[in-house]
């Protein structure tokens, strides 16, 4: 279930407890979870709108070519001049269109293949699930009943989490919250729970049991 990003945020648990200003520009939310841990988790982002992108009759080979071009050059679904609402665009005036169909599937296919690179993505993690959780919701848009789709909605969801868990888990281990409910040990067992070989989760059981030792001495 894990990503290289929940895993390998920092080499150290110290370093990865400062935000950097990537991560402060994703939005969070504090919600109280099954193990009794309160974490800042990621808003869930709304599904996705296509821009609007309104054609007649004659400007529909224009706009595949400029769909054409717009997959070419990655600019998949933010604008209405991007490839995917252009494509929706054509298939509203002429919904046989077999090269609108051909052109939808192959950027969602760019699509999926970006949402499980960004998975991987060792560094910027908030930002690279953040921006893969906007790219599975054109996805979802564009195949709301695929079972690969929603298999990998389900991992940028886990993803996601995890990572919120571990920063949780670390930010009360540098507060000096052990055995709290809402405690790094509780944290960290959440992540452990769901991922068990998720080594950011070890590196902060190790860091805690350390501390637990200094604190004995």
């Amino acid at each position: 279930l894990a990503c290289v990003a929940c895993r390998q945020e920092s080499a150290s648990v110290p370093a990865a407890m400062a935000p950097t200003g990537s991560d402060a520009a994703v939005a969070d939310t504090a919600l109280p979870q099954a193990a009794g841990v309160t974490v800042a988790l990621p808003q869930p982002l709304p599904a996705w709108v296509p821009p609007v992108a309104e054609l007649q009759l004659d400007e529909v080979r224009d706009a595949l070519r400029r769909a054409t071009v717009a997959v070419a050059e990655g600019r998949l679904y933010r604008d209405a001049g991007d490839a995917i609402p252009l494509y929706l665009s054509v298939l509203a005036v002429q919904p046989d269109n077999r090269d609108a169909t051909r052109g939808l599937k192959k950027a969602k296919a760019q699509l999926l293949v970006s949402v499980r690179s960004l998975l991987e993505q060792p560094d910027e993690q908030r930002k690279a699930l953040a921006e893969a959780a906007e790219q599975m919701a054109v996805v979802m848009y564009l195949a709301p009943e695929g079972k690969v789709e929603q298999e990998l909605q389900q991992r940028v969801q886990v993803a996601r989490r995890l990572l919120a868990l571990n920063r949780a888990g670390e930010d009360a281990l540098r507060k000096g919250r052990f055995d709290e409910a809402d405690g790094a040990a509780a944290a960290f067992a959440e992540v452990l729970a769901l991922d068990p070989g998720n080594s950011r989760a070890r590196q902060g059981v190790a860091a805690m049991e350390s501390g637990l030792l200094r604190s004995a001495e």
